[in-house]
């Protein structure tokens, strides 16, 4: 009989996926980045190799970063007033990313 323990076979052997790999250009680090005190509009651009549905896209723990990096003062009502969405594909070789605009009113 083999005494050799065996490895379960529904558990995934590699790390936890990367998702979204970083960009080749570099983010703004906090204390690069301008604070909004003041209400703001975001827009989200989304590079993706598949397009996916727009109720499909969400950005609650990008914009939760934002305030806790200092880059917005709070995601309330009353300082986030809008948020919108757009996505493009991107090329077979190409990362997919998202960029972030932060616009006052």
């Amino acid at each position: 009989m083999n005494d050799m323990p065996r490895a379960p076979r529904n558990r995934n052997p590699d790390p936890d996926a990367d998702l979204e790999p970083n960009p080749p250009d570099a983010a703004l680090r906090a204390d690069e980045a301008p604070a909004f005190d003041s209400p703001v509009r975001l827009h989200f651009h989304h590079y993706r190799k598949r397009l996916v549905d727009p109720d499909g896209l969400s950005v609650k723990a990008v914009i939760d970063g934002l305030v806790a990096a200092g880059i917005l003062a709070g995601d309330t009502a009353e300082q986030v007033k809008e948020i919108s969405h757009s996505q493009s594909k991107t090329g077979p070789q190409e990362a997919e990313r998202t960029i972030v605009t932060i616009r006052p009113i």
